[in-house]
């Protein structure tokens, strides 16, 4: 019996502690210094990251969404695009959604 109530206690502080750090780690309440467009949430530094570092043909990117702007553990912002464009026969391609990281100056740092 005692083995038992150990063991669940055990469990327990495990999963409170990873719970409280994930949640300390994500802070959605920080505000970045460089604009985010409060009608869709696009941030206009990372569409023109995607335009002039992603794309082959920069007129034809289509926005699809926007995630939420989120301070990472590191002090870096993040965001989720997902967004469309022609490929290299001129059709438009599935959506992809990717992960920005940005500096809360707004210099994108990482894509993937």
């Amino acid at each position: 019996m005692k083995n038992k109530f150990l063991i669940a206690l055990i469990t327990l502080a495990i999963v409170g502690g990873f719970v409280y750090f994930y949640s300390a780690g994500r802070n959605s309440d920080a505000k970045p210094s460089f604009y985010v467009n409060p009608a869709d949430g696009s941030v206009p530094r990372v569409v023109d990251f995607v335009k002039n570092k992603l794309l082959k043909q920069p007129d034809s990117y289509q926005s699809v969404r926007w995630f939420r702007v989120e301070k990472n553990r590191g002090g870096n912002f993040e965001v989720r695009h997902r967004f469309r464009a022609k490929n290299d026969e001129g059709e438009y391609n599935d959506p992809a959604t990717l992960l920005f990281v940005l500096t809360p100056e707004g210099e994108v740092i990482q894509c993937r």
